[in-house]
């Protein structure tokens, strides 16, 4: 079982339209940031169960896909840990 993927919107919206929308009225930037760390088979569910779209399921179809989930993680990860990665999309907008 795989976790529903929320829709996407693809028209403008995020940081590119802010900055535009902002044009002549705000000094604005825009800073991307990638960052990693390493946490146990135990944790990186703990954090995934966060968002939104697991959220969502319903606490039956979510044990079932974390059960799923760490059966499948515990093969590909023996050690027992996996490295997250994540991208930070930092906008800051100043009246001049």
């Amino acid at each position: 079982m795989s976790p529903p993927t929320p829709p996407v919107e693809r028209s403008g919206s995020g940081a590119p339209a802010v900055l535009a929308d902002t044009a002549g009225h705000l000094d604005s930037t825009r800073r991307q940031i990638r960052w990693c760390r390493e946490v146990t088979l135990d944790t990186h569910p703990a954090n995934t169960a966060s968002h939104s779209g697991l959220l969502v399921l319903g606490e039956e179809a979510a044990t079932e896909f974390f059960t799923e989930e760490r059966a499948r993680l515990r093969k590909l990860f023996p050690r027992e840990t996996i490295e997250e990665t994540y991208g930070v999309d930092l906008l800051l907008a100043i009246r001049p």
